[in-house]
């Protein structure tokens, strides 16, 4: 009833200054009572306006509480423990700025294949955006978004249209949210999920003083073996997350021009569709270790790097989306 009586005050009000700008100019005795009524209703639509903002904010919460009742992780109290621990590392400005400017060019240019996303998601009676826990800088964890498409267990997607968006790269758009909002830049350590993070060894914690990235430098060699090869948490631990974490540290260790020009790089990566980044890996991996022997030829996948080798700015300089290397499912 409330909520009626105040759409109708609302109504009349907006009757009302119609009408006020219709005849001002014919009336100058009631100008100022008038001018005083037109201040408040203002006041009063945008009280009303915010009011129904926060009661679909609260509405939205109270049904998101029902379907996933509110708790606590098992991690999170491991989580807060190891943020104790860890400091915050403040990057150049320029680097938020573009950051900023790349996310909002970005979103602005996906606008239609977002809208085809979410219609796509919307059309199967899911729920759109998938919400995944990671670890941010100076181990916050954070929300990060992707659209929520479906995967057997074997990995392949389950329908057409979710391996369309998977294979266009429209799955990973929502991340640019993350982008703008400052939990993500361009070029940075792998946003990790909580649980592995917990693991990490004492000496590679401290990557989380850094904001993860959409991308990562990660060698060519390393990269290619990551994609192919099936491992567990033990082997990801133990030898490659120390191996991502050398890397990690060599380029925060460049000088910012240096770093400016890998996030060229990675900007350039970033608008590859997925299925044209996996031919040119393919072609890549072909020309590499395919054509100069028949020994290259039975080891087209090189092996992994030495986990206490020494990173060079050659390999630095190659970044990789993060999304390639996801092992939640893997690894659960």
């Amino acid at each position: 009833m409330g909520v009626s009586l105040l759409g109708d005050l609302i109504s009349l009000w907006i009757v009302f200054m119609v009408m006020y700008f219709a005849v001002a100019p014919h009336l100058n005795a009631i100008n100022d009572i008038a001018q005083v009524l037109i201040f408040a209703g203002a006041g009063v639509t945008a009280g009303a306006v915010s009011s129904n903002f926060r009661r679909t904010f609260k509405r939205r919460q109270d049904r998101a509480e029902t379907i996933h009742p509110e708790f606590e992780p098992w991690w999170h109290e491991r989580m807060e423990n190891l943020a104790e621990d860890v400091e915050f590392v403040k990057l150049p400005s320029v680097m938020r700025v573009i950051d900023i400017i790349f996310s909002l060019v970005s979103m602005a240019i996906m606008s239609v294949p977002l809208v085809i996303g979410f219609l796509l998601i919307k059309s199967k009676g899911r729920e759109v955006l998938e919400r995944q826990p990671r670890v941010g800088q100076g181990g916050r964890v954070f929300t990060r978004y992707k659209f929520n498409v479906h995967v057997s267990e074997s990995g392949t997607p389950a329908t057409h249209s979710d391996l369309f968006l998977i294979r266009s790269g429209i799955e990973q758009l929502p991340r640019l949210w993350n982008l703008l909002n400052g939990d993500l830049t361009l070029v940075g350590p792998k946003p990790e999920n909580p649980a592995l993070a917990i693991r990490y060894p004492q000496s590679c914690r401290w990557v989380f003083a850094y904001r993860p990235g959409l991308t990562g430098p990660v060698s060519p060699e390393l990269r290619t073996w990551l994609t192919v090869q099936k491992f567990d948490a033990g082997t990801y631990l133990t030898q490659i997350v120390p191996l991502q974490s050398a890397y990690d540290r060599y380029y925060f260790a460049l000088p910012t021009m240096r770093q400016l020009c890998i996030m060229t790089r990675a900007l350039l990566l970033l608008m590859v569709p997925l299925i044209i980044e996996n031919m040119m890996l393919s072609e890549r991996s072909r020309t590499s270790y395919g054509v100069k022997s028949e020994r290259a030829q039975s080891h087209s996948v090189p092996e992994m790097p030495a986990t206490d080798c020494v990173p060079t700015g050659e390999q630095v300089s190659h970044v990789t989306k993060w999304s390639r290397h996801e092992y939640d499912r893997a690894f659960a």
